[in-house]
């Protein structure tokens, strides 16, 4: 039996490993969904809107964000739609540049998403910090079937946590009206 030490350790990077893995989740998840039901189309920035957003940051102060977005155009059905892309700090467009989007009409509302988005970053660096809890579960001393057996406990001790969180998220869609699946309500939300 491996000392406590290397258990905690392993038990909790099995827990940064299943955290890791549901960040990517719910990323690429909203990828896959306008991928699959969207239509890839082509179109066309047209402007740049600076966006300044206030945020608390917990200690009573706030703090302000400015982000630049493209103002973005395409036609779907011989319908003109205007809509914000993805902020554009990376990705250096410029005005009359086409880009790639999905589009998809649902409910009579228009949503889109830029091929090139945010979403696509993060989800690659989720694995490349993927890569730091697994290092440590294969540098742990441990014996071999120690270091399978208890990074997959580790989520395991999430479990009662997690339930809670989607009870109490289904009670209150239900308040709201609501009682369909959480995934399509979250991202909605």
């Amino acid at each position: 039996m491996p000392e406590i030490e290397s258990i905690i350790q392993l038990l909790i990077m099995g827990i940064i490993v299943f955290l890791i893995l549901c960040f990517r989740y719910f990323l690429t998840s909203k990828i896959s969904y306008y991928k699959q039901y969207g239509q890839a189309l082509k179109a066309k920035i047209i402007a740049f809107k600076e966006e300044t957003k206030r945020r608390s940051n917990g200690n009573g102060s706030t703090s302000y964000v400015t982000t630049i977005c493209p103002v973005i155009e395409y036609y779907k059905d011989g319908e003109r739609v205007l809509f914000l892309g993805t902020n554009q700090n990376y990705l250096s467009h410029e005005i009359g540049k086409e880009v790639d989007i999905y589009a998809l009409k649902e409910d009579g509302k228009h949503f889109a998403l830029q091929k090139d988005n945010i979403y696509v970053l993060f989800s690659r660096a989720a694995l490349i910090f993927l890569l730091i809890p697994l290092t440590f579960i294969y540098l742990n001393k441990a014996q071999i079937i120690y270091k399978i057996l208890f990074p997959f406990l580790g989520p395991l001790l999430l479990i009662p946590l997690i339930m809670t969180i989607r009870n109490t998220m289904k009670r209150n869609a239900l308040k709201e009206g609501y009682d369909g699946p959480l995934m399509p309500l979250i991202f909605d939300k």
